[in-house]
């Protein structure tokens, strides 16, 4: 598919110096990250790998008591990394 047609520019990078480089130029606008496979749905990695392993096993409301204790034991483990002034002040930093 030509990426000219599309309402969004689609650019490649090599190495994450060079994905830096175009997320500080770009001041703001959103970014999305590709796929490999346009199979999959838009969900991250850890989704898919919980829901082809563990949801025959588990009810959804299980499923999601166990993202947020996994995402509470990362940010305290990531809390360490951060100083006052550059500590994400929301989940999704």
């Amino acid at each position: 598919m030509d990426s000219a047609n599309m309402p969004y520019h689609v650019k490649n990078v090599a190495s994450w110096a060079d994905a830096k480089a175009l997320f500080d130029s770009l001041q703001g606008a959103w970014v999305f990250r590709g796929q490999g496979d346009a199979r999959f749905t838009l969900s991250t990695l850890l989704e898919r790998r919980i829901l082809d392993k563990a949801c025959d096993n588990y009810t959804p409301e299980q499923l999601l008591a166990l993202e947020h204790a996994l995402t509470k034991k990362f940010k305290r483990g990531a809390s360490i990394y951060y100083t006052d002034t550059s500590a994400p002040s929301n989940t999704l930093g």
